[in-house]
């Protein structure tokens, strides 16, 4: 039998619980930022994925073409959010 903490500590348990079972997708991730972040004053989520199929690369492939279509996809999310750009790095200052 588990006794789980009430108030914040319930919360940060359940957090924290999600978390683990999460950290193996980043969609999880992402979904368990999304609901928990508004709940903690000044905090802000940011999911910064590039999804592009430039980017389906295998983890070892270091290849110049599979770097050149990395770097092309990086570029153009940058170019397509940068309103999101910019709000993440007034956040920051």
């Amino acid at each position: 039998m588990s006794v789980r903490r009430s108030g914040g500590w319930g919360l940060i348990d359940t957090f924290g619980d999600y978390m683990v079972e999460s950290a193996t997708t980043s969609d999880r991730a992402e979904e368990a930022l999304e609901i928990v972040a508004p709940l903690i004053s000044g905090s802000s989520f940011f999911r910064l994925q590039v999804v592009d199929p430039r980017c389906t690369v295998e983890i070892d492939d270091t290849s110049p073409e599979a770097f050149a279509g990395l770097c092309s996809a990086v570029e153009d999310k940058i170019v397509a959010d940068a309103a999101l750009f910019a709000e993440v790095k007034n956040i920051n200052l």
